[in-house]
């Protein structure tokens, strides 16, 4: 923001995430968020990916390793990862 910039894109990460987009916008720097949406109505639009379609190609990459082997599968997530976010890969991976 002190930068002056013509834009923001941002990947936001704490709490500070909807102040500060909500700064920039008032300053008239259009912001996009990346990744994880802050929850914010102030930026321009959000871009991602769809949890469930990611848990797809995970589940389609686990497959092309084994071939036709029944496999067993262990899945670890980060602690402050969002509880819906994980169900939905977890879906993915299953179908």
């Amino acid at each position: 923001i002190a930068a002056n910039v013509s834009g923001i894109m941002v990947h936001p990460e704490g709490d500070q995430c909807m102040e500060l987009v909500k700064k920039a916008t008032e300053q008239g720097i259009p912001v996009i968020t990346m990744v994880d949406d802050c929850n914010s109505n102030e930026q321009i639009c959000f871009v991602g990916t769809s949890s469930y379609n990611l848990g797809r190609v995970y589940g389609e990459q686990l497959l092309a390793l084994e071939g036709d082997k029944e496999k067993r599968v262990s899945i670890l997530v980060a602690d402050g990862e969002n509880e819906s976010r994980k169900k939905l890969i977890i879906s993915g991976i299953r179908n």
